[in-house]
C-alpha cells in the first residue's frame, strides 16, 4: 500500500489489554516490550510518502473465553446471543484501568513510530458497548446518558493527548 503512495494505512486491530484479545494471533500493544516489533512496520511504510496509524482494540464482550482466559468484560452484563456468554460488568477500577490501558497504548504507538492511532468503536467491542444504551445499562458516570456513555472515548483521547500531545 505505501509503495502505491496509499495516503493513510491503518493497520488492523491491535489488543490494548490481554483480556481484550479478538483472535488467538492478533498483535499485541498491551505492554513496551512491543514497541520494538511493532516499530518495523512504520519504518516500512515510511520508506515511501504514505503515514500509517495503528487501531487500537479491546474486544470487551466480543472476545472469547479461550483467548483472554477471563470472562468477556463489558460495561454491563448483558447477555451476548453470539458467543453464547454473559460479560462481567465491570468495576470502577476496571474501567480506569483500560483507560490507562488506551493511554499506554498510544504512548507506545508514538514511541514505535505511527503517525496516529485510530480506537476501534465498532462491531460491539468494549467501546462501542459503552457508547450503547442496550448494552450500556449503567447507572453512575460511566452510563446513562450520551455524555457518559462516551465518557470512556473522551477519557482515553483527552488522557492520549495530554501524555503524548495532539
Amino acid at each position: 500500500l505505501a509503495e502505491g503512495e496509499v495516503g493513510l494505512i491503518i493497520t488492523g486491530h491491535v489488543y490494548v489489554n490481554p483480556n481484550g484479545k479478538a483472535s488467538p494471533r492478533q498483535a499485541g500493544i498491551s505492554e513496551d516490550r512491543f514497541i520494538e516489533g511493532l516499530r518495523r512496520i512504520p519504518e516500512a511504510v515510511h520508506d515511501f510518502p504514505s503515514k500509517i496509524f495503528i487501531q487500537l482494540a479491546h474486544a470487551g464482550r466480543q472476545t472469547k473465553e479461550k483467548y483472554c482466559g477471563c470472562t468477556p468484560l463489558a460495561p454491563s452484563a448483558v447477555y451476548e446471543p453470539t458467543l453464547k456468554i454473559t460479560p462481567k460488568e465491570m468495576t470502577q477500577q476496571e474501567i480506569l484501568g483500560i483507560v490507562n490501558d488506551f493511554i499506554h497504548a498510544g504512548r507506545r504507538a508514538k514511541e514505535a513510530g505511527f503517525d496516529g492511532a485510530q480506537l476501534h468503536i465498532a462491531h460491539g467491542y468494549l467501546l462501542s458497548s459503552f457508547i450503547s444504551p442496550y448494552t450500556n445499562r449503567r447507572i453512575d458516570e460511566w452510563g446513562g446518558s450520551t455524555a457518559n456513555r462516551l465518557r470512556i472515548v473522551v477519557e482515553i483521547v483527552r488522557g492520549i493527548r495530554g501524555m503524548i500531545g495532539k
